[in-house]
């Protein structure tokens, strides 16, 4: 009986500190008299990350007098084929084929069998129909990281670092290596994806911004972050594969920096010129800049103010305004927030949409 020997290239670029590691994988099936099925592994022979696009290619002993180039059915469980997103795709041998696996719990399968016989000098397969090879998917799906973060109840204007550490080790579960001591251990997650919010920063193998990634070992020697003085947000932590492609869930932090408004009318009438006290949280150190409609006054002055701990003041609004547009936003150092703004309504707003050349004359609360 003819021997058919089926071999997959698997070539991937794994992510090592700076440097790039190229592993290939070859899988083969011997004759059909032994139907034995051995690998050839370089760490990446059974187990795959999904998301990431591999390069697959078959090859069988059609180089041999009297065999054909062969072509073959190939169909995928768990994983598509990057060039069509489809998950059956007819091949020839010697030509490479790129998949995904997709990120979830399982294993991923190729299975190899011949097409129709529009070329019938190739190697037929005889050890079955379809052939399989499978990969276990390295996926951390549904997994969250174990994140302990102190001092991270900061106020507005308070810039103290916050600590953030990987307390535990996060395994790929049903993934196994060697232990280079003849058995095998868990596959450990290498890297950990970090997100602080804009204009803060974190120090850990220098200075981060934004979103980063850092070793396993950085994260668990932990890292410090430094707030800006206003910015709110979330610090959010996920494991992430050592290709980059996918990650576990997020570990969020949500910070809020404890700004609210404290006293404000909920509505003030046409006409009434009353002073109105309006109030936000009050953060030692800050300077408050305060805006309000043209022609009212704040603190008996004109439409704008700024003063340190200035975080109540007395607004007098116009007698003829519409506008309700009242902000404050804060200063320190060489940071400044948004604008926050009220939302104290406008109310018994007179009517003259149905006959504009109408003139009134005005006395608070009366029209004629």
């Amino acid at each position: 009986m003819k021997k058919i020997i089926f071999t997959i290239l698997l070539f991937a670029f794994v992510l090592s500190s700076a440097k790039a590691n190229k592993y290939t994988c070859w899988l083969a099936v011997a004759d059909a008299d032994t139907s034995f099925l051995y690998i050839k592994d370089f760490n990446k022979a059974n187990w795959a990350y999904p998301l990431f696009e591999y390069s697959y290619v078959v090859k069988t002993n059609s180089n041999a007098i009297g065999s054909g180039v062969g072509k073959y059915t190939i169909k995928l469980t768990n994983g598509t084929f990057s060039d069509n997103g489809t998950t059956q795709l007819d091949v020839f041998e010697n030509i490479s084929f790129k998949v995904k696996w997709n990120d979830m719990s399982g294993s991923g399968v190729i299975n190899i069998s011949n097409a129709d016989p529009f070329f019938p000098n190739a190697d037929s397969i005889t050890m079955g129909t379809p052939i399989s090879f499978t990969y276990k998917i390295a996926t951390q799906k549904g997994q969250t990281p174990n994140i302990i973060l102190s001092n991270s109840n900061q106020s507005m204007g308070d810039t103290q670092p916050i600590t953030a550490q990987l307390w535990s080790d996060m395994t790929y579960p049903g993934i196994y290596v060697s232990n280079g001591l003849g058995g095998y251990k868990d596959l450990l997650v290498s890297y950990y994806e970090w997100t602080i919010p804009s204009g803060w920063k974190a120090v850990a193998s220098g200075t981060k911004t934004g979103t980063f990634t850092l070793s396993a070992a950085a994260s668990e020697n932990g890292i410090s972050i430094t707030p800006d003085n206003f910015t709110a947000g979330e610090v959010k932590v996920r494991a992430m594969n050592a290709l980059g492609s996918a990650g576990s869930e997020y570990k969020t932090f949500p910070i809020d920096r404890g700004f609210s408004f404290t006293a404000y009318p909920a509505s003030i009438a046409y006409g009434d010129n009353t002073p109105r006290t309006f109030s936000v949280s009050s953060f030692p150190g800050v300077t408050y800049e305060w805006s309000a409609p043209s022609d009212w006054q704040i603190n008996g002055q004109g439409n704008t103010l700024e003063g340190l701990n200035l975080n109540s003041v007395s607004m007098t609004p116009s007698i003829c305004s519409y506008d309700n547009t009242i902000n404050v936003r804060l200063k320190k150092d060489n940071d400044i927030s948004q604008w926050y703004g009220f939302l104290t309504q406008m109310t018994n707003l007179p009517d003259i949409s149905s006959n504009p050349s109408t003139i009134y004359q005005y006395e608070p609360f009366t029209f004629s």
